[in-house]
């Protein structure tokens, strides 16, 4: 028995060391495919503030700090350098490089400047920094790099810097597409679902990662390469059957930002090229979808290409295009009010039925910088069911978001929304399935903010995976096949969030606080007018329901995520105030005509001025109402009374005589009805005992601006 206990020792021992080299090997040939696609440019000196020099060779910069790449900087409109000194190697990835070209590529938030030895290779923005080293490396030769970054608003950043070699050119994109695939089986060895027979698959990866001949790289012989490649697959087969198991829903996507950078012109033109070219790919990719929300964007392409707008309806039929909800514009849900949110809904969900015949059942709010808790409440009752959603998460791929009422959403919130689809996503899966047990997950991919969309790399990727034996199966799906999976596989299971999701950016609370307050505004007289109209209608009032609808837009479209928040250009904001007015001055029309027509009907009869007080909100309250009425000469004091015939306390804010006539200034206590009104009845009075006609204290602001407006009217 010992024996055998000993025997199995050393068995388990043995296994447990095969695997350990077996796990080694492949992460030396993951690490080789990795340098021949785009090297690591390694740890830069950084020094900020920008110097005079910095782009010196002779320059020490052995006290600046190390950084790498994604560093960034607290200080906007600054300059600063990164510094680096390469010295080239005899070998990359087992590859000699003598003679090689050797490229830098880097990206910089906002602009640079690129020096090598000294001399400056020219200007480049954002993400365009592409120099040649040199185009005939020597092993020992060193290269000074120096980049000096010029950053505008915000923080300064280095996002990205990498080396390419010339040597690997018609071999990088086979070895980073090969390198992915050897990342998935790997990160499968590490599942639950091979711990049972492990063993074998390690066996499997590291006969497989044995057939790559990188000395055929040196030769240029790019069909020894393949053929060894293909080698390596073939070994592989044993991970098919479990590779298959996990399922990437492919979501077609074009993020457009309404105005942000640019102007609503612009905004329309993206939409009609964007959505042009996916309209284009459906017709030559029958299983392409396609995901869009913002019905806001759509109605200017009804209006103004109503033939792509027709396009576009043929192909919701076809279930190839997915309208997304729930909001007019992908609207803020931090400041819009409850009321707000809920006519994002109802305005997206009528347009849609409308227009498609369908409405939506999943919210898309990709982009927003956070979200309310009361958002899945609001949602949920509203008939929405799925939430994808980007900024702000918890760090769970999926889960059920739950509202303060214990009404929930199913939410998604894993990587971004501007994703390209390339084979390295095939991990992405095995990630959401180490989180929350379910092993699928949604992709995204499209060019974004500025439309764009899919491209046809990301397509025919997408279809060339679908073939391949190892990896994960792709379905090209809307976002509602992805939810409704799995709901149905795993809804039982998912964690339950039940808090807020905030913040990203939270100075933009603060900014602009002129839209702010037209925002709140807007928000609050709209109801107001609807219930004044609503109830004027009993007695013949046309209800403006056309009126409504335009300005309930207009202020939706301005709750547009860059836009209330104060984060757009300031010309946007031009374009914003256009709205509000327009949707205040529609309000306010139907205010006037709607209380014209209930005036008509109230008994003002009796002593002194009539004044009308109507309380537009469903609770009783009571308000400081301040008013300005004709009198014959100036009021010494004042006396206000009730219908019926109750004095109220009342002060003489102001008496003035005048060429157009006299006039007195009164403020009084008004207790209001809900959704009612109250008369009251003004005349002069002689002034109490130690008062004068000089104005009284001045009411509190609370006072003066109730948070719904009363509507007061002299009759």
């Amino acid at each position: 028995m010992r024996r055998l206990f000993a025997f199995l020792v050393v068995l388990c021992t043995l296994l447990l060391v095969t695997a350990t080299f077996a796990q080694q090997a492949a992460d030396d040939v993951i690490r080789k495919l990795g340098e021949m696609g785009s090297a690591d440019g390694g740890t830069w000196k950084f020094q900020h503030p920008a110097a005079a020099g910095g782009e010196a060779v002779e320059l020490d910069d052995s006290e600046w700090p190390g950084v790498r790449p994604e560093h960034k900087w607290d200080f906007p409109d600054t300059e600063a350098w990164y510094r680096q000194r390469i010295v080239i190697p005899e070998m990359v990835a087992g590859v000699p490089v003598s003679r090689s070209a050797l490229t830098l590529t880097c990206a910089v938030d906002d602009d640079m400047e690129v020096f090598v030895n000294g001399t400056s290779r020219g200007e480049f923005h954002w993400d365009e920094g592409k120099v040649v080293l040199t185009d005939n490396a020597q092993p020992g030769e060193e290269i000074v790099v120096a980049i000096r970054a010029i950053n505008g608003p915000g923080n300064g950043r280095l996002m990205s810097a990498s080396l390419n070699w010339g040597v690997f050119d018609g071999f990088r994109e086979k070895a980073a597409e090969f390198r992915s695939r050897l990342l998935f089986c790997k990160q499968l060895l590490g599942s639950k679902r091979i711990a049972d027979e492990g063993e074998g698959y390690v066996t499997a990866l590291d006969e497989a990662v044995g057939e790559i001949d990188f000395a055929a790289i040196g030769k240029g012989d790019q069909e020894g390469f393949q053929a060894s490649l293909d080698a390596s697959l073939a070994g592989l087969a044993p991970f098919s059957k479990l590779a298959k198991q996990y399922t990437i829903y492919l979501v077609g996507h074009a993020h457009i930002d309404m105005n942000w950078l640019w102007l609503w012109p612009e905004t329309k033109h993206v939409c009609r090229i964007t959505w042009d070219q996916a309209l284009k790919f459906m017709d030559e990719f029958p299983e392409f979808r396609f995901t869009q929300s913002q019905p806001g964007a759509y109605i200017a392409i009804e209006e103004e290409s109503p033939e792509l707008f027709a396009r576009m309806q043929a192909a919701v039929a076809r279930g190839q295009w997915e309208p997304a909800g729930a909001s007019w514009v992908e609207g803020d849900t931090n400041m819009a009010s409850g009321e707000a949110l809920a006519r994002q809904c109802l305005l997206t969900d009528r347009y849609y039925m409308d227009k498609f015949g369908k409405r939506s059942r999943v919210a898309w709010l990709p982009d927003n910088f956070g979200h309310a808790w009361t958002v899945p409440s609001i949602f949920a009752d509203a008939g929405y069911k799925y939430f994808y959603f980007c900024r702000a998460g918890k760090g769970i791929p999926t889960f059920w978001w739950t509202g303060p009422d214990g009404q929930r959403l199913l939410a998604y919130n894993h990587r971004w929304y501007n994703e390209q689809f390339r084979a390295s996503r095939g991990v992405v899966p095995l990630q959401v399935e180490s989180a929350v047990g379910v092993p699928a997950c949604m992709i995204v991919y499209g060019v974004g903010d500025h439309g764009g969309g899919p491209t046809r790399i990301d397509i025919e990727t997408a279809k060339r995976l679908q073939a391949d034996p190892v990896f994960p199966t792709v379905k090209f799906a809307t976002a509602e096949d992805y939810f409704q999976d799995t709901e149905k596989q795993s809804g039982d299971v998912l964690p339950v969030v039940n808090d807020e999701l905030n913040f990203t950016f939270e100075g933009c609370y603060t900014s602009h606080s002129d839209v702010k307050r037209w925002n709140r505004d807007s928000e609050n007289i709209l109801p107001v007018a609807e219930s004044i109209a609503a109830i004027a209608g009993h007695w013949g009032h046309e209800y403006p329901g056309q009126a409504f609808t335009q300005a309930w837009r207009n202020t939706c479209f301005n709750q547009f995520h860059d836009l209330l928040p104060g984060t757009a250009i300031h010309d946007s904001y031009k374009y914003s105030g256009e709205l509000y007015e327009q949707a205040m001055s529609l309000a306010s029309g139907a205010i006037d005509t709607g209380l014209e027509t209930l005036t008509d009907r109230v008994d003002t009869r009796g002593e002194g001025q009539a004044i009308l007080v109507w309380n537009p909100v469903a609770w009783d309250r009571r308000e400081c109402v301040e008013v300005i009425v004709p009198t014959e000469s100036q009021w010494p004091g004042a006396k206000v009374t009730t219908a019926e015939g109750e004095e109220i306390p009342t002060q003489v804010l102001a008496s003035a005589e005048a060429e157009s006539g006299n006039s007195a200034t009164l403020q009084f206590v008004a207790d209001l009805p809900a959704m009612g009104y109250a008369v009251f009845h003004a005349q002069a009075a002689p002034a109490q005992d130690g008062a004068s006609n000089e104005p009284g204290p001045s009411p509190t602001p609370e006072m003066l601006r109730p948070s719904t407006p009363l509507l007061v009217w002299r009759c």
